[in-house]
């Protein structure tokens, strides 16, 4: 699994495809099922990107529900009215939510990548619009929707300047350097053309 990831991670779709084939027996039981789905998934949006939509829709709607669970547990973890209590509960509904955001996360970009490549900006726009109450303070969530709201120039360069603009200031402790680079440079460019 690892190796097939590293070479999807590095642009190498057809070698992760011939590794998957050559060891498929393998890979089916030393992979989990979800992570085998996602990756023949990965694969096929480089030769068959049509064809992996609806793979991938089905691969996040597992996800949708178990976020928006997540989601009330945090709400309820609120409401609950020990103060002590509360922040262990309110920690943990936290970490269980960032721990299946992360897992989500990466569905969603390559459902959007699909359509970037396609320099179909508004479809990627909507796949990503359509997260937004469950990604919306996600960092990767946001430095997408600004790239695609810039890519459409226009009247859209000016909607990324909110979404870069929280990137950045996210932290005010983190140092410029840590900032991505294209976040910053975006951001320049859309306050110019303002």
């Amino acid at each position: 699994g690892n190796l097939i990831t590293q070479y999807l991670s590095h642009g190498k779709d057809d070698l992760a495809s011939e590794t998957l084939e050559a060891n498929k027996q393998l890979a089916r039981e030393i992979i989990s099922p979800e992570l085998l789905s996602y990756l023949e998934a990965a694969i096929l949006t480089s030769t068959y990107p049509d064809e992996a939509i609806p793979l991938l829709e089905k691969i996040a709607s597992k996800h949708v529900p178990k976020l928006k669970e997540q989601m009330n547990k945090i709400t309820d973890a609120v409401t609950v009215s020990s103060q002590e209590k509360e922040s262990s509960m309110i920690l943990s509904a936290t970490k269980e939510y960032d721990a299946l955001l992360d897992q989500y996360t990466p569905i969603l970009m390559l459902q959007a990548k699909i359509f970037w490549d396609k320099k179909e900006y508004s479809a990627a726009e909507q796949i990503l619009e359509k997260s937004a109450e469950l990604c919306k303070y996600h960092e990767k969530w946001r430095l997408n929707m600004g790239h695609v709201m810039f890519a459409q120039e226009g009247e859209k360069i000016k909607e990324s300047i909110p979404y870069y603009e929280l990137i950045i200031e996210k932290d005010k402790d983190t140092a410029l350097l840590d900032v991505p680079s294209v976040a910053l440079a975006n951001l320049c460019v859309a306050f110019i053309m303002e």
